[in-house]
Order: C-alpha cells, then structure tokens, then sequence
C-alpha cells in the first residue's frame, strides 16, 4: 500500500476542516470527520495543523495586508497556488519561518478579501448570561441557540453565544447539556482548567473542589487538560475523545485521568436527586454534599485525605445516609454539636 505523505495528509486536512466548517455541513459530516481522525494518530496532527494555520488568518487585521495584495486573488490567476503553499507549510525546515512568510506575503490576498467582507457588516454584539440555582434547586434553562442545560443545587454558569462560538463556563457545581448541532460553530464548557468542545451531543460536568468530571451520554466530545508538572498547570495540553458511556476526571492533583467506562444511565444521575461515586476523592464527595445541605460539612484540619477515595452512591435528601457511608469507609467521628456545619474528624 502507497504510503501517504505529509503533505497530502495535511491537504486532506485542510479539506476536511472546510467541509466541517461550511454552512451546508450536516451531522454526517462531522461524523465521517471523527472516523477519519480515528483511524490514525497522523490523521489528529495533520487536523491539529491545518487548524493552527487556519487560525493565523484569524490574528490579521487590515492594517497589516500590504495595499499591492488588494488585487485579484492570486488562486483566481494561479488555482494550483494553494496546493503549493500546503506543500511549503509541510516541510519541517518551513513550518515556522516559512508558514509565517507565506501567510503574510503569498495569501495574504485571501484574508485581505475575507476582512474587507466583514468589516461591510459589522457582526451581531455577543449574547451574555448569566444563571445561579439555590439550595436544592433544579433549573432547566433553554439557550439561545436551541441548546438546553439543566442546573443542579447551588450551580453557577455563564453564557456567551456569538457568531461564530457557544461558550459556557461552569463556575461550581453540575450541569448536564443536551446541544443542538452547529458544526460550523462549536460549543465549548470550561470548569477551571478544563475544556469540553462539541458539536452537537449530551453530556454532563461537574466542578467540585477542584475536581472536575465529564461523562458522555450521546455523541463525542473532546476535553481538554494542562499537563500537570508539580501540582501546576503547564503550557501543554493533553487531549481526550470520549464517546458515549465513557468518562473522565480532571484535578490537578493528578492531572486528566484515563478514560473509564460508565452506564450511560448512570450519567446526571443527580437529576433524579442521586450522587453516584467510583473511586472518587472523599474531597469532592464532600463538595457535592455542601450543595444540598443547609449545614456546612467541614473536614478538620486532622483529616490526612491524600489518596483516599470513596464509591458509593446516596439521595441528595439524605445527608445522614451519606455521612454514614463515610463513617463506615474511613476511621472518622462525626461532630454536629454545632448547629451551623457539621465536622469530620479522625477517630482515634
């Protein structure tokens, strides 16, 4: 079999990043999109290139296109220039110098086009919200774009939907999207230092203590994590592809863990008012416990929690049944001599 070069995979990209991206483009598309990025980790970073080229057009402003590329596009007087210019950007000795070269002097001609189209219409100002639930609130919120997000207890997101982009981000606590389709403009929910994109799909994110968890229910995601050095987020990402009845955890204390599978009935249990745990940190147990009861659940400063995990499940309306799975999982004396919050200490 004809091996395939860079060059090509990185035209075939090329292709397929526009094919996705256009108004016409349908969920088959996408879907034809996902097998091909499967079918070979050369096919990931041939994509990963074509949309770190493409997004250098996004950074240029008119002011920088000298005025003599405000001719004809060069591709209407050269169709094959294109072709030639991919063929440049692939070879390694170019791909920095030569890629920045080539985009401000070969096609600048085509960003020039593209920006003096938008600056003739202006586009419309970005859609902002904003959504806060109580305690042992549920809310069921339809968005703008024909999406819909249900909210848990004590959950705080944003909303900002323009153009081009669907962003939210989840401050604390659950919420579980159900995304109407828009390959052209991608739906992204960030909780810290992760990042989920789709296109269309449901699926559900959870931020507590500083843990955050996705798990999908339909369709593919991709979640994004820094590489963690040191307990610190680094400059580099890690990337995940999860499918249906799959899921990940993110902290930085261990970074974006493996994926694991998961009943897709299990996913936004919490709905049906029931938290569900495997091998979780009891920190973050504890987190989601504080968002349906109305006394604060503290660990004492005696608690050694490192490492320590908990599976299990309990009602939301049941804070006693929870706080005696942990009683009967580690050696701890629950305090509620204060009617204010209740202490988790050592028993010893």
């Amino acid at each position: 079999m004809r091996s395939v070069s860079q060059e090509e995979l990185l035209e075939t990209a090329f292709d397929w990043l526009e094919r996705v991206r256009s108004q016409s483009a349908t969920d088959s598309d996408q879907r034809a999109l996902e097998i091909w990025l499967s079918q070979s980790y050369l096919h990931e970073e041939a994509f990963e290139r074509a949309r770190t080229y493409d997004s250098a057009f996004d950074q240029l402003e008119l002011k920088d296109i000298d005025a003599s590329l405000l001719e004809p596009l060069a591709v209407e007087q050269d169709p094959d220039l294109k072709r030639r210019v991919i063929s440049w950007f692939s070879i390694p000795s170019f791909q920095l110098a030569a890629a920045a070269l080539a985009l401000t002097a070969i096609s600048l001609s085509i960003a020039a086009s593209y920006i003096l189209e938008s600056a003739s219409s202006a586009p419309d100002a970005p859609v902002l919200l904003a959504y806060e639930t109580g305690l042992g609130e549920q809310k069921t919120i339809a968005l703008p774009d024909g999406s819909a997000v249900t909210l848990d207890s004590r959950t705080t997101l944003t909303v900002e939907i323009s153009d081009d982009s669907r962003s939210v981000r989840l401050n604390a606590g659950a919420a579980h999207f159900d995304v109407v389709s828009e390959p052209a403009r991608p739906f992204a929910v960030s909780a810290d230092n992760l990042t989920v994109t789709v296109r269309g799909t449901e699926f559900d994110v959870r931020n507590n203590a500083g843990v955050q968890r996705v798990g999908v229910a339909e369709g593919l995601v991709e979640v994004t994590y820094p590489f963690v050095l040191y307990g610190n987020p680094s400059q580099l990402s890690t990337l995940k592809r999860l499918a249906a009845g799959e899921q990940v955890v993110a902290s930085l204390d261990e970074g974006l863990s493996t994926k694991s599978s998961i009943d897709p009935n299990r996913i936004a249990l919490w709905r049906d008012r029931i938290l569900f745990y495997e091998r979780a940190p009891l920190e973050e147990m504890i987190a989601d416990a504080n968002r349906f009861s109305d006394r604060e659940i503290i660990l004492s400063e005696q608690m050694r929690l490192e490492g320590k995990t908990i599976s299990g499940s309990f009602r939301t309306d049941d804070i006693d049944g929870m706080l005696a799975m942990i009683s009967l999982n580690f050696d701890v004396a629950i305090d509620e001599s204060d009617t204010g919050r209740i202490v988790l200490t050592p028993r010893y």
